[in-house]
């Protein structure tokens, strides 16, 4: 792939990729990347949500 072919495509996929704190956000989301504590409790409870 040419570096110009990259390029483009890099932008395509990164500008379809956005930072939330709203569940309501991630509805129609395909793929989720938690950020959340590494504390058990609060995970469990955010991925109840989703």
């Amino acid at each position: 792939m040419s570096l110009k072919r990259h390029l483009k495509k890099r932008d395509e996929l990164t500008s379809s990729v956005y930072y939330t704190t709203e569940l309501k956000n991630i509805r129609d989301c395909d793929f989720i990347v938690e950020a959340i504590t590494e504390k058990l409790q609060p995970k469990i409870e955010l991925f109840r949500e989703i």
